[in-house]
């Protein structure tokens, strides 16, 4: 636990030095650039995106051999929704100061 704690301490000093104006004016562009490409990166790799873009889809456009062509559609929307939820609980703790009380 204490090496969690260090690690995630030399995190955020990493972060506050490189959010000073020298760092920011410096790197800037790569910085964007390489987080734009990690967050579409993991959008297009995430199960929820690839389930909510298979209820968007017009099924006969799909492909005949995509697993979820064998589930219902109103199970696939109750999954989905019940992990946006738990997204959603999770996001909410993140966000408060009940954070700081889960090791």
């Amino acid at each position: 636990v204490v090496e969690q704690h260090v690690s995630n301490l030399a995190q955020g000093a990493m972060c506050l030095v490189l959010l000073t104006g020298l760092f920011l004016h410096v790197l800037a562009p790569d910085v964007n650039c390489c987080s734009w490409y990690m967050g579409l990166d993991a959008l297009s790799a995430n199960g929820i995106t690839a389930k909510i873009h298979f209820l968007l889809r017009d099924r006969t456009l799909t492909s005949p051999v995509n697993p979820l062509h064998n589930v219902w559609k109103s199970r696939i929307m109750l999954f989905t929704l019940i992990e946006l939820i738990a997204f959603g609980a999770t996001m909410a703790i993140v966000q408060t100061t009940g954070l700081f009380t889960v090791p």
